[in-house]
């Protein structure tokens, strides 16, 4: 029986290193593979809500990746033109945050506010200048003209349009003329005085057309009664008589103001008028009887009257008034 021939040592280490090598070289498994056919056919866990896309034939499978739950917000209307969102329509958009607004205050003081809104009363200051006609008058007043004043209550009662008024005015008026004589001998010092005051009261309507907010032309009519006093030295007499007059002017308004706030607040503005026309009045038959100072407590020493002619009052004149409305 042979022994059997001993490999060299060179070739068996030579055949060591080919196995080896032939180890280390062979395919293995991928990771992305199951371990066996149990770890292929487990179910996938219910709490991925989003599952991988199936890999592509032949390519190696990819691993699975696992998200976080996404929350929608909530549903509400979408905005005009807004792009269509996966996840729901879009959240409302954010308001600018705007400045906190002043708080109104109990009292909120107002300052002068304008109108132009119809003032019905109105409380006026009259001036009046009348030329007289008559001689007789003219003696005693000694010229041709005379200047009175007076004051007057007006309100407009019916306004059938815009530019239509007809109002009412309660009026009354006082002149006054004093004249002295020298020489004359009546008195022992040379020297006789005379004095004629009137007084008189009269109720007018007028009716005014408004071509503008501050301006309207009227036409007026006006009646009442008043008297004379008339004095000569210690003689004195008093006349009564009455009075119509006709007239045209223009009217003339300025805009009202309101000086504060509140419910009684009233409105102010500014009223005045010139007008011109002809008064028609009664005549006087004068007589003067004597009569004693101011001062005395004594009745008058009874006697004739004296009888000085008679005095004409028809005259033309020219009014004026300003004064405010409310």
């Amino acid at each position: 029986m042979s022994k059997p021939k001993r490999m060299p040592m060179w070739k068996s280490l030579v055949a060591t290193t080919f196995l080896a090598a032939a180890a280390l070289t062979a395919p293995g498994r991928t990771l992305a593979e199951p371990a066996d056919a149990s770890d292929a056919d487990a179910p996938e866990p219910e709490s991925a809500p989003v599952a991988a896309p199936p890999a592509e034939a032949g390519a190696a499978a990819a691993p699975i990746l696992r998200l976080a739950p996404v929350l929608a917000p909530p549903p509400g209307p979408a905005r005009a033109g807004a792009p269509a969102s996966p996840f729901g329509p879009p959240a409302p958009p954010q308001r600018p945050v705007l400045a906190e607004r002043r708080k109104p205050q109990l009292v909120e003081p107002e300052g002068p506010v304008t109108s132009w809104e119809p003032l019905r009363f109105a409380v006026a200051l009259e001036l009046r200048r009348t030329w007289l006609l008559d001689d007789a008058a003219q003696r005693l007043v000694s010229g041709r003209e005379i200047s009175g004043q007076g004051a007057s209550l007006q309100v407009d009662i019916l306004r059938p349009t815009d530019r239509l008024a007809l109002r009412l005015d309660v009026g009354w008026r006082t002149h006054s003329a004093s004249s002295y004589q020298y020489g004359n001998g009546l008195t022992s010092h040379g020297t006789l005085a005379e004095k004629l005051v009137t007084h008189a009261f009269a109720v007018g309507a007028s009716l005014r057309f408004h071509v503008s907010r501050w301006l309207a032309p009227y036409a007026r009519l006006s009646g009442g009664m008043g008297w004379d006093r008339l004095s000569v030295g210690a003689l004195g007499g008093r006349e009564y008589f009455g009075e119509g007059s006709a007239g045209a002017g223009v009217f003339l308004r300025s805009p009202s103001l309101r000086f504060w706030h509140g419910a009684y607040a009233p409105w102010l503005g500014l009223v005045g008028s010139i007008e011109g026309g002809y008064a028609v009045g009664t005549g006087s038959d004068f007589a003067l009887r004597a009569s004693p100072p101011s001062s005395s407590d004594t009745e008058p020493i009874p006697g004739n009257s004296v009888s000085i002619g008679r005095v004409e009052r028809s005259a033309p004149y020219a009014r004026a008034t300003v004064g405010l409305a409310f």
